[in-house]
């Protein structure tokens, strides 16, 4: 291969580059954002944002939930969108939930395409950003109002910083070496602000910059100043401005819960279950981001064989992080992204490896193949397939049935005398029911089947339901629905009021 010289493009074709991978990025994050329900985790988060906008500071819980992070990006994505103002009126929905994220993934095609430079030019920023934009796994979870995206952005400028500041040795990066020192600061302390397991991407990449880098004078000079700008990132965040320092001294408890977490608490699996779900699952189709893992391979090679030492080191940072989320026997599908990250940068050098024309041409109809198939990928995974459990990035998601229900009791309420009673009978409250009848004043929510029926509505989980129920339930109609593909619901409603609905749906077909 040639030498580690880097590989440049024009100005001109680096705007159309990065233009048309957002262009693609936007357009897959941002269509339809309530094309279907809050998955559980969503719902709860967005509980917690509206007690945000309505106290004003964040309030931390160490025992679950994550930190503050994506609920002060959220508020400032409703303030631009100009939904600020109005949400106590007009209440948030999916879409407003899910804005923040979106955006913060297009934010990260853009950082990988900076990552992908830095290591082999400006013609690094094709393979890397179209890619990144494309990936069915990126596009899935900026969609979903959970802290993923948020650790991913944060995850790219720690990852920067580090990589430059423990980098080249030459004078003008030396001048500069505190900065690079400052911005991996403040991409660890917004990894930290996100979510608590930043400390195993941390670790990750400590040891690859020792094992690539090693630990020279300069950086034992000005390593304090990215620890401090770090601390200082994330205790502004928890503490909301220096005003609250009670979560601050939370955010560091809660790992000694984190510790008895990661031995599963019902999301135990098998050490090769991102293996699975990222290279070969089979769901209806065949689901698979290898193309990805192939061409970032072949950047990782090249590395070694170029000395190019940024992606040596993102190379083994993926590799170790990825070894260590394996090893922890707790495992939700989005967890892995900060270690996938890295592997679109590397994918990067695919273009420089080789100078000849017809070479570079064979490749790009490669990466365009591969672009393709991962396109295809991302519109069904958000699409028709969004909540089917056969696309492995639909993890315990809400079923599309729970808006059947939803309009059901929305054609209730027209018919009801008054406001209808609603029971929830399900120990972990039908999430993410809570969210939905958040605006309802008579709802009651309990862990059992109730002995008699107490309300016009009763909505149970079947895995609450006795065997045998009392008369008095035969006053009831059941429907059954889907919270989720494994648990479905069952709503007992009153006859009387059934018997209406279908009247009224009798007059408008005539």
């Amino acid at each position: 291969m040639p030498s580690a010289s880097k590989e440049h493009i024009s100005p001109i074709a680096l705007g159309v580059v990065c233009l048309i991978a957002l262009a693609l990025a936007a357009f897959l994050r941002l269509n339809d954002l309530d094309r279907y329900p809050l998955h559980a985790d969503e719902a709860v988060q967005g509980i917690k944002l509206e007690e945000f906008l309505d106290k004003g500071t964040f309030d931390y819980d160490p025992t679950e939930f994550h930190g503050p992070l994506p609920h002060y990006l959220a508020k400032a994505a409703l303030s631009a969108n100009g939904r600020l103002s109005d949400w106590e009126s007009i209440p948030l929905d999916e879409s407003d939930l899910r804005l923040a994220p979106a955006l913060a993934g297009i934010v990260v095609v853009l950082l990988v395409g900076w990552l992908a430079v830095v290591a082999w030019g400006t013609a690094g920023a094709l393979p890397a950003m179209l890619l990144a934009a494309v990936s069915p796994s990126l596009v899935y979870y900026s969609r979903d109002y959970i802290a993923e995206m948020f650790f991913v952005a944060g995850t790219c400028l720690f990852l920067m910083g580090t990589a430059r500041f423990f980098g080249d040795r030459g004078k003008r990066d030396r001048d500069i070496l505190w900065l690079w020192a400052a911005g991996s600061g403040v991409g660890a302390g917004l990894m930290h602000a996100a979510k608590e397991t930043c400390v195993l991407s941390f670790a990750a990449a400590a040891i690859a910059a020792l094992i690539v880098y090693g630990f020279g004078k300069a950086q034992r000079k000005f390593l304090w100043v990215g620890l401090v700008t770090a601390v200082l990132t994330s205790v502004a965040i928890y503490s909301d401005g220096f005003r609250n320092w009670s979560d601050v001294a939370e955010s560091l408890a809660t790992y000694l819960r984190y510790l008895n977490r990661a031995e599963g608490e019902g999301h135990q699996h098998p050490w090769w279950f991102y293996a699975q779900r990222y290279s070969w699952f089979r769901g209806g189709y065949l689901w698979t981001e290898i193309g990805v893992f192939l061409l970032g391979l072949i950047g990782f090679i090249a590395s070694w064989v170029r000395g190019v030492k940024i992606g040596r080191f993102l190379g083994l940072y993926a590799i170790l992080l990825f070894a260590i989320y394996c090893v922890i026997p707790y495992k939700t599908p989005w967890s892995i992204l900060p270690a996938l990250i890295a592997w679109f940068p590397l994918a990067g050098g695919l273009l420089t490896i080789h100078k000849g024309t017809a070479q570079r041409a064979i490749w790009l109809i490669v990466l365009l193949g591969v672009a393709l198939h991962l396109f295809v990928q991302a519109n069904r995974a958000t699409g028709r397939m969004a909540t089917d459990p056969r696309n492995p990035y639909s993890y315990a998601h809400t079923s599309t049935q729970l808006s059947q229900l939803l309009d059901l009791i929305t054609e209730i309420d027209t018919i009801a005398p008054g406001p209808i009673d609603l029971v929830i009978a399900d120990p972990w409250m039908a999430w993410p029911l809570p969210w939905y009848f958040r605006n309802r004043a008579n709802v009651r929510y309990r862990t059992d089947f109730p002995t008699e029926p107490t309300a016009s509505l009763t909505i149970a989980a079947a895995t609450v339901l006795p065997e045998k129920t009392h008369p008095s339930w035969e006053a009831l109609h059941p429907k059954l629905y889907g919270l989720r593909a494994d648990l479905p619901l069952v709503a007992y409603i009153d006859k009387t009021l059934w018997t209406e609905l279908l009247k009224r749906k009798e007059k408008a077909r005539e």
